[in-house]
């Protein structure tokens, strides 16, 4: 899966917009995660959400993002991955990620990268590279970062 952060802005609620968004991404079969909202209490009051659309393909994304983007839905600044060197040989550094045995995507230098072999309870190493890689000794490491 591929996936992209929106933002909406404004009367998302009383404007229908928000439900429009929603829809429009489970009519091309793509789904979302909320990870934000926050509502106006007041009829002046603009209100915030944020959104996780994910879909099967990178174009399929692209261009259900062009689609959402006429609603007014704008993309998250995407940055990449935080790497911390392993402090020693067969330790992980503090806060690193831990995979699921989901597919998973790595961002280096502005690329994302599919993680082979996807192993649960694993780390992600990259190498000098950038390329992600299975852990081996004196790595670099993906720190886990908090939305």
């Amino acid at each position: 899966m591929f996936s992209e952060t929106i933002e909406l802005r404004g009367h998302i609620i009383d404007s229908l917009i928000l439900p429009k968004v929603l829809d429009q991404i489970l009519t091309h079969g793509a789904n979302f995660k909320i990870g934000e909202i926050t509502i106006g209490q007041k009829r002046a009051d603009q209100s915030f959400a944020r959104i996780e659309v994910s879909a099967e393909t990178s174009d399929a994304l692209d261009e259900l993002i062009l689609r959402l983007r006429q609603h007014g839905a704008e993309v998250a600044e995407r940055t990449d991955a935080q790497l911390a060197p392993a402090p020693a040989d067969g330790v992980f550094p503090p806060e690193f990620y831990v995979m699921t045995n989901q597919q998973t995507f790595v961002r280096v230098d502005g690329k994302e990268i599919e993680v082979r072999p996807t192993m649960m309870d694993s780390a992600i190493a990259v190498d000098r590279k950038g390329a992600p890689r299975e852990p081996l000794n004196s790595s670099t490491f993906v720190k886990a970062t908090k939305s």
